[in-house]
């Protein structure tokens, strides 16, 4: 099969480049999905469990929250977190060395 970035595909070559671009679809559609679907054992959090979770008071998260530094969803009055949400925050808030420590 040509590589379908240089010469345009003969006729006789067509079942077999079709063949290959759907496998190409299929890997992209999957990893578009894993993407943005939550994984399904991702754990639905309070306020109070959020904060025990990360350690802190719920004051604290709750200040973070209404000061948009931490992801949330709010219904209603309540307060609701995702494991996957905190942890992408963890994830983002840690802080590179900028020299390492001479022994």
């Amino acid at each position: 099969m040509n590589d379908y970035q240089n010469a345009p595909p003969t006729f006789d070559e067509l079942p077999n480049y079709v063949a290959g671009l759907k496998d190409e679809i299929r890997t992209l559609t999957q990893t578009v999905q894993d993407k943005i679907q939550p994984p399904k054992e991702d754990t639905r959090m309070t306020l109070k469990e959020a904060a025990k979770f990360l350690g802190i008071a719920p004051d604290t998260l709750k200040r973070k929250c209404y000061i948009r530094i931490m992801p949330f969803i709010k219904q209603g009055k309540n307060y609701i977190f995702y494991r996957s949400m905190i942890e992408a925050y963890e994830k983002k808030s840690i802080i590179p060395a900028i020299h390492k420590l001479k022994h």
